[in-house]
């Protein structure tokens, strides 16, 4: 009996440590499950804030108009405000400015940068890079500094916006660009209707905004022909070189027109060896 209870004991004592080692193994294997599945999930979200923004190699426009009470501020095509050393759009501190307009009202998207690319490429990046203001109380732009509550008229005016014709709410300045947009952003009153301005002028520019790509921010309003007679010189033509004519020759026994007269003048002709007859 002796013998067989010292038996027993050894078997259970091995069950026991079996038991413990496949614990153990469990505990760890669910142990770093959990801490995957907490990896995945942190860099999930990180791709989902980037998901549909725009990256380095990118290309993309937005239209702009910023209203303030009851005009276009920039005349909807302004020139961007300082250039790098190679003549490309530049920030207040003259590095490049991968969000940028080219004096057509567009904001052409074309980061370089992770401060300007994925969830950075806001509108209130592009206002900063500009060298402007942006927020929900708010806009400086292009000359002009309106605050929440300084007068339209005579009526206190906010900063409203929309995108693609839908009035948004919140803060412009955090708005995540997509390509193809339209965006509004006014300083109006409260009663203003927005369906009024609900598209910005420069829509009309998206279609040609990759022709500009590369260009500094200078305008592009075309001169008007100069005229000269019923000719048209284009600016950056070449003019034509005139040809001289040669003099004309004269034959013996030719007829030779006279300018400013009506008749001809025949030259006799001339007989070698003799004289002219008179």
């Amino acid at each position: 009996m002796g013998k067989a209870s010292r038996n027993r004991r050894r078997a259970a004592a091995v069950r026991a440590r079996r038991t413990r080692s496949g614990s153990s193994f469990w505990y760890a294997a669910t142990g770093l499950i959990v801490i995957l599945g907490m990896v995945a999930i942190v860099l999930s979200r990180g791709t989902n804030a980037n998901a549909g923004a725009p990256q380095s190699g990118d290309h993309w426009h937005a239209a702009l108009g910023v209203y303030l009470c009851d005009h276009w501020q920039g005349d909807a095509n302004w020139v961007w405000p300082s250039q790098t050393s190679s003549g490309t759009p530049a920030r207040p501190d003259g590095t490049y400015a991968g969000l940028h307009s080219h004096a057509d009202g567009i904001i052409h998207i074309e980061p370089s940068t992770s401060d300007e690319m994925g969830k950075n490429a806001t509108l209130g990046t592009y206002f900063k890079f500009g060298g402007w203001k942006l927020s929900s109380t708010e806009i400086n732009f292009v000359g002009a500094d309106k605050k929440a509550g300084d007068k339209c008229g005579s009526k206190p005016g906010e900063v409203r916006w929309e995108v693609n014709g839908k009035v948004q709410t919140g803060n412009p300045a955090r708005y995540k660009l997509k390509d193809g947009d339209a965006i509004v952003v006014a300083f109006v009153p409260a009663d203003f209707n927005m369906k009024t301005i609900a598209q910005p002028p420069s829509v009309k520019n998206l279609a040609g905004a990759g022709s500009r790509e590369g260009q500094a921010g200078v305008s592009t309003t075309t001169p008007a022909n100069t005229s000269t007679g019923s000719s048209s010189t284009l600016p950056g033509a070449t003019t034509p070189t005139t040809v001289p004519t040669a003099p004309p020759t004269t034959v013996a026994g030719a007829t030779t027109t006279v300018p400013g007269s009506t008749a001809p003048t025949t030259s006799p002709p001339t007989t070698a060896g003799s004289s002219p007859v008179p």
